[in-house]
């Protein structure tokens, strides 16, 4: 596959001179991440850490051919049998969060958890509730059970067959709407049982409706997220879902990429241990109160106007690194502001969704990394220096990426016997998962 046609598969312009960069021309992270995907799927042994290293697209596409297997890339789940139906293990990122769901310690007793409301018109319940129903039969990690040693299985059948409706045709919805936003935004989803997912929909005068939808993201990083609001739809409208993703064993995925990356896992924690002395922990930040039975989320919004992000974005290109870096660098330099500390990790989720895997790219799991940033107030005199020691960091960070930062919160833990969180602080961008999402949801009122 020509470099050219990947570019115009993610949404980029291909016209392209050799002498420019694509960081410059404004391509995403998270872009470049998939154009890397591709690249592996069609025979090329390269990472995302390559493709940011090239100085211009003529570099790039050198350094394509000088990296072009001969076989064709698609990678195979492994050799590793198991069948999903029985425990088995959960990734690192998803132990993580299962601890966190737990009380007795700091700020827990919480999930992560993503909550959403859709407001449409003309919503047909029973086709809605029967292309619910596929939908869960369809990706097996929506009907996962976890289990109370920390495995996981897949259910034959999901937690309820039929989304809860309220009916508010004829009648004030107000307090009912901010009732049901309060409760499901923060609760805690019955995994132990199998709900992974709920779908409501209350019903509203002249043909309106709100659909209530939420995921514990045990089973879903945000590329999955997008995936079931997009498969929704697809079923609502009575189309099919891709085969490739129906019955996707997560089981057999975890065991075998545990079983191929052995020998770069351990390559990679070498570096880490080199570092882990050195590695500096959390921002002590001022904590009024930590002794919290039921902590809530409160969400902060800010809004750049378009002509300011556009132009923020032009700025970043020129100086060849990217908005979420330059944001990450901003956000570090706000918590620095208020930490005792100047010198502190950042948590970075990332999407480690590797398409090269055979039906992995549209499946639904957790497919989540987490990469750990050192973040020093102290170097760089200007705020272009720290954008630049920030980018530094991220690049030299992901060459290791295969050690992640739970295994490396682990190990610091082990040195400092006193602390009890590693790296708290958390950094994501998923703007562009949020324009694709309003894009899928506005076809369920067709």
């Amino acid at each position: 596959m020509d470099l050219t046609d990947i570019l115009e598969e993610i949404g980029v312009d291909s016209n392209i001179s050799d002498e420019q960069n694509l960081v410059q021309l404004g391509v995403s992270s998270i872009q470049l991440m998939k154009v890397a995907a591709i690249l592996r799927k069609n025979g090329c042994k390269v990472t995302f850490v390559d493709i940011i290293s090239q100085a211009t697209y003529g570099d790039l596409k050198k350094f394509i051919v000088a990296h072009q297997s001969a076989d064709n890339g698609e990678k195979t789940i492994g050799t590793i049998q198991h069948d999903m139906h029985e425990p088995f293990p959960m990734t690192e990122v998803q132990n993580a969060y299962w601890i966190g769901r737990m009380g007795g310690q700091s700020i827990g007793g919480v999930g992560c958890h993503g909550y959403m409301e859709i407001d449409v018109e003309n919503i047909d319940v029973v086709r809605l509730n029967k292309a619910f129903y596929d939908l869960q039969m369809h990706h097996p990690m929506l009907r996962v059970v976890i289990t109370w040693d920390g495995q996981q299985y897949i259910s034959d059948h999901p937690y309820s067959d039929d989304i809860t409706v309220y009916d508010y045709r004829t009648k004030d919805a107000t307090e009912h709407l901010k009732c049901i936003r309060k409760e499901t935004s923060h609760r805690l989803l019955d995994i132990y049982n199998g709900q992974i997912i709920a779908l409501q929909l209350t019903l509203l005068p002249e043909n309106k409706a709100r659909i209530h939808y939420d995921v514990d993201l045990l089973i879903a990083d945000v590329t999955s997220f997008q995936i079931i609001l997009r498969d929704l739809v697809a079923l609502y409208n009575g189309r099919t879902l891709p085969e490739d993703s129906k019955n996707f064993n997560f089981a057999e995925y975890i065991l075998n990429e545990r079983e191929l990356n052995k020998e770069v896992i351990e390559e990679d924690k070498k570096y880490w241990d080199f570092r882990i002395a050195s590695l500096p922990g959390k921002p002590e930040l001022p904590v009024n109160n930590t002794d919290i039975e039921k902590p809530v989320f409160e969400r902060m919004e800010a809004f750049l106007e378009p002509e300011l992000w556009a132009k923020f974005k032009e700025t970043c290109a020129y100086h060849k690194i990217t908005p979420a870096r330059a944001l990450l660098t901003l956000y570090a330099m706000v918590i620095a502001r208020f930490s005792i500390n100047s010198k502190f990790l950042i948590n970075l989720p990332l999407f480690n969704r590797d398409v090269s895997t055979e039906g992995l790219e549209n499946a639904v799991a957790d497919f989540t990394t987490l990469l750990l940033i050192v973040y020093d107030e102290n170097v760089g005199d200007t705020f272009l220096d720290k954008v630049l020691n920030i980018d530094k960091e991220f690049k030299e960070n992901m060459r290791h990426i295969h050690y992640s930062g739970v295994s490396i919160e682990r190990d610091y833990l082990k040195l400092h016997s006193g602390e009890d969180i590693v790296a708290p602080i958390v950094f994501r961008v998923i703007w562009e998962f949020h324009f694709s999402m309003k894009s899928s949801v506005k076809l369920l009122e067709i």
